[in-house]
């Protein structure tokens, strides 16, 4: 991949934040991420045996941690909750681009197929909200071209990781994953 690449999506990552810094957090995000991560920041930021029954979702809290951590460093907004979310955001669209290289030859059919794919309203919404999908879907795709060109090095950092993204326990049992 070109550094020209990696600078458009790095530069499409930028204005994602820029246009979202006003959306707040909805429905469960505000406990996996703003209620969890205020009591980390007022008790131990990786202190997660301390969090309250009453605010246990009963799964890790990666997006909580990952807020209290910049609130600490940056100061406690919206916007830095945002801004959070860049790497992300970054490293989803990389691996979306990795993705539609696979099947998809020629360099203007692999922008047309990556904007077809980008274009979907509902990785489009999710893009601008504070959640962990954002997480799950990077590991996911992580994982999709790890498997599909056989490196076995990031198919064990994504096994690492996604269990540490709120991987909901039925939800693995599902699919067929073991613990």
């Amino acid at each position: 991949m070109k550094y020209r690449e990696l600078g458009c999506f790095f530069v499409l990552s930028v204005i994602i934040v820029l246009l979202s810094l006003d959306v707040g957090m909805f429905w469960d995000n505000v406990l996996y991420g703003s209620k969890i991560g205020n009591h980390l920041i007022q008790n131990s930021l990786f202190r997660w045996d301390s969090i309250p029954v009453s605010i246990d979702n009963g799964h890790p809290p990666f997006l909580a941690t990952l807020l209290a951590s910049g609130w600490v460093l940056f100061g406690k907004s919206l916007s830095i909750s945002h801004w959070m979310m860049l790497p992300f955001i970054f490293g989803l669209l990389y691996q979306l681009y990795y993705f539609v290289c696979f099947f998809v030859e020629g360099k203007y059919l692999k922008i047309a197929a990556f904007i077809l794919v980008l274009a979907d309203p509902t990785l489009l919404s999710q893009l601008v909200l504070i959640s962990p999908e954002i997480f799950h879907l990077f590991f996911f795709f992580l994982a999709l071209n790890s498997i599909l060109r056989n490196n076995i090095f990031f198919q064990n950092i994504r096994s690492f990781f996604i269990g540490d993204c709120n991987v909901y326990r039925d939800d693995a049992l599902f699919w067929g994953f073991s613990y």
